[in-house]
């Protein structure tokens, strides 16, 4: 038994695992306004990322699994400090999300990079993605 999140370590990778709607929460509350700023002060032109990787991107660079404001979704900080706090920042990234899989490998600070994964939602299109941290392969399967 597991809490929400979790850190674990196997074959001495860290890894993270996060049950939350990410993706939800931040498109609506974040990602259209940052992106409508972006579109403004670079004109109609600007390059359109994926959102997943602002996703990912976004909680890894605030370090912290919760990066929505207090009005959004209010945390009692004085329990939560130290479970939802990344850094340093893990090997592996779990973020177990409703959208469709992703993996994305990103570089931080320390000249590292950090492995953010969404296994997928399994219910909807049977698709899911195999982890296996000692030879560091991520391959996307479906049934």
């Amino acid at each position: 038994m597991a809490s929400n999140p979790f850190r674990m370590s196997y074959y001495g990778k860290e890894l993270v695992f996060s049950r939350y709607n990410y993706f939800k929460k931040l498109k609506k509350n974040h990602l259209a306004k940052v992106e409508l700023a972006v579109q403004r002060i670079r004109g109609l032109g600007a390059e359109q990322q994926d959102d997943t990787l602002k996703v990912a991107r976004t909680i890894l660079h605030q370090g912290n699994l919760m990066p929505l404001s207090p009005v959004v979704q209010p945390v009692m900080w004085t329990f939560a400090k130290d479970c939802l706090n990344l850094v340093p920042h893990p090997d592996y990234l779990v973020l177990a999300d409703d959208c469709a899989d992703y993996h994305h490998k990103l570089p931080v600070e320390d000249g590292s990079h950090v492995h953010v994964m969404n296994p997928g939602n399994f219910a909807i299109d049977r698709s899911f993605l195999v982890f296996y941290p000692k030879t560091e392969d991520i391959q996307a399967s479906h049934i």
